[in-house]
């Protein structure tokens, strides 16, 4: 299960909890997509600078090949915005120019996510 809650206020701190992350609403684009994992899928990690395949960050999570379809992903007009539960994507984050808020929360209905 996936939701987004738009406008939210700024959160005043960011907890440990993986399933929800807050972007910038200036940020995404018109058109949201969930989908699972493509050949050639690259975001910039959150954190870095540089953009990395998703299929090599996987490998680096020691996601087995068998769920790495499994594993959704937020796609924001052909931008990969948030592997959902591991890794927000740095340039949908909120920074001290952000306006606008919006919560992701994604939920998993098995024990593999």
């Amino acid at each position: 299960r996936f939701s987004l809650s738009a406008p939210v206020a700024r959160p005043a701190s960011f907890g440990s909890d993986r399933r929800v992350e807050f972007v910038d609403a200036a940020k995404l684009g018109q058109h949201l997509l969930l989908r699972s994992w493509r050949d050639g899928d690259w975001f910039v990690p959150l954190g870095m600078e540089s953009k990395k395949k998703v299929s090599d960050f996987f490998v680096d999570e020691k996601i087995p090949l068998a769920q790495k379809r499994s594993v959704p992903i937020l796609e924001s007009d052909g931008s990969v915005v948030w592997i959902c539960g591991r890794r927000l994507d740095d340039r949908f984050k909120i920074t001290s120019e952000t306006k606008s808020v919006v919560r992701l929360e994604y939920n998993p209905t098995s024990s593999h996510q």
